[in-house]
């Protein structure tokens, strides 16, 4: 057996995930492992559809076992969401393949790029490149560029080559060493505007999803427009939070500072913004991102700390098909993490557990929060895991 492991988000589900789906069984994979961010995603909003609902789609559409990425991990910088997700697949004990879409499907040289990018990351030219204003990315790339040469920092330069890099620096941090299946992306680029050869970003599908628009050519399912969350609805939850607040508890909140926080009141006080758009354009600076202004801003909602990154994943269940249900048999045996599709069992399982399912439960209230119409939401406890007939 074969286990492919593929970090994501699939949100939505589209036809460039399906690819690399495919593309991984060609390369030898029998079964694939998809470790999906839960209801909060890395770009710093609620997904734009349920957990459970993408975890299902996913497996009617080639995926045999769906995890969760559990906040905080899922909605947190690179470097912490790769490594939740890769101590997720080793903890599982059956993982034995790592696949990821790139820009380049070299090993060989996204290998180097990572190894370099590990070297740069608190070096003294990433240092003083900060302290000239440019963002942490920036600066890093830039080093890169400087030391290693044009080729290396082009690599590490692309959204899903950085992406990529982190998966192996986290892997390699961890002792875990699958065999590597890179996936060239092919059709639209990374939070692309255009859509190609019927192919469309996930970023320009979550815009055409909200503005009503026909997306069936870029998705391989029948796709229900019912429950689609929208990111200005926690506008309030965000400024109300922001306004109880003082400077000290903002500035204590992960990937934030005594300058982002300064702003940040300051701005407040001056009266609300008329858009969360509007807010996050207010803070930007040259060395504060505006996807570390999300982040940030969503850990405030949240109540995420940084001691809440150092937690140990757990495996929650949200998905499986036959094939899905084969590599929880082998699992059985070898995890090493709390594995089940019970999040009552999950919070039972120790001290992370239980800080785990609360975040689980307090993003799920707040991805129900930010529909554009609901009634009421099932307990997190109580929905149970989707066995798929594929």
């Amino acid at each position: 057996m074969k286990v492919c492991g593929i970090v994501c988000e699939y949100n939505p589900f589209h036809r460039g995930h399906l690819y690399q789906i495919d593309k991984a069984k060609e390369l030898g994979a029998t079964h694939i492992v998809s470790v999906m961010s839960g209801n909060v995603v890395q770009r710093g909003e609620a997904a734009i559809i349920d957990k459970h609902k993408r975890a299902y789609t996913a497996c009617k559409n080639g995926a045999d076992l769906v995890i969760e990425l559990p906040c905080p991990f899922s909605c947190a910088n690179a470097e912490i969401f790769a490594l939740g997700a890769m101590k997720i697949m080793k903890g599982t004990g059956v993982v034995t393949h790592l696949s990821f879409g790139c820009e380049t499907d070299d090993k060989e040289l996204l290998e180097k790029a990572a190894k370099a990018t590990g070297g740069l990351k608190n070096s003294a030219l990433v240092r003083e490149l900060i302290r000239q204003g440019r963002s942490y990315p920036s600066a890093v790339h830039e080093a890169c560029k400087e030391i290693y040469g044009q080729d290396q920092a082009r690599v590490i330069s692309s959204p899903n080559n950085t992406l990529a890099i982190e998966y192996l620096r986290a892997a390699e941090r961890i002792g875990f060493e699958p065999e590597i299946i890179p996936v060239k992306r092919v059709g639209a680029a990374h939070d692309s505007n255009i859509c190609s050869e019927g192919y469309a970003s996930a970023s320009k599908l979550r815009d055409m999803i909200r503005k009503g628009e026909d997306v069936s050519k870029f998705i391989p399912y029948n796709y229900n427009y019912d429950g689609i969350s929208d990111s200005e609805k926690f506008s309030s939850l965000a400024f109300m939070r922001f306004i109880s607040m003082s400077k000290e508890e903002i500035a204590d909140l992960p990937d934030s500072n005594q300058e982002l926080a300064a702003k940040i009141k300051t701005l407040l006080e001056k009266g609300l913004p008329k858009s969360l758009e509007e807010f996050y354009m207010g803070l930007k600076t040259k060395n504060i991102t505006h996807a570390r202004i999300r982040r940030v801003v969503l850990y405030g909602v949240l109540g995420i700390k940084p001691s809440d990154f150092l937690l140990e994943p757990y495996a929650r269940i949200l998905a499986a098909n036959k094939k899905g249900m084969e590599i929880l048999a082998a699992a059985k045996s070898k995890s090493v993490i709390p594995i089940s599709h019970s999040l009552s069992k999950l919070r039972s399982s120790g001290v992370d557990g239980r800080r785990l399912s609360e975040l689980d439960v307090i993003s799920s209230a707040f991805q129900k929060l930010c529909l554009r119409s609901y009634s009421s939401y099932p307990s997190e406890f109580s929905i149970p895991f989707t066995i798929v007939d594929s």
